[in-house]
């Protein structure tokens, strides 16, 4: 019994370690999250690149300033580009810091 207790004790500071940065008790805020989808929904995807091995889009956010992207490269700070295809491009919420509620599906972008 006693075994186990030190066991338990022992593991408990390393659970304490992942939540020391947020309050679990704290309501999660999908504000945010809403927000970058929208920004992101601006973005207008204009053209694609593919290759054997190669994949890149352009595309322009409102203000008129261009930007070329990649598999793997990131539009928003916590959105990154996974797929890029003939007509669209994915992207996913990647902050394990920054959960959102209801908004952790993909997001779209395709040529307009």
């Amino acid at each position: 019994m006693a075994v186990g207790l030190l066991v338990a004790t022992s593991l408990a500071p390393a659970a304490d370690a992942d939540t020391a940065e947020r309050n679990p008790f704290q309501p999660v805020s999908a504000a945010s999250c809403g927000s970058d989808r929208e920004r992101l929904a601006s973005w207008q995807l204009q053209g694609i690149v593919s290759g054997a091995d190669y994949h890149s889009c352009w595309g322009r956010w409102p203000g008129g300033s261009g930007q070329k992207l990649v598999i793997g490269q990131q539009l928003l700070p916590n959105w990154q580009v996974t797929e890029i295809s003939v007509r669209q491009v994915s992207l996913e919420h990647i902050s394990p810091d920054k959960t959102c509620a209801g908004f952790s599906a993909p997001m779209v972008l395709l040529i307009r």
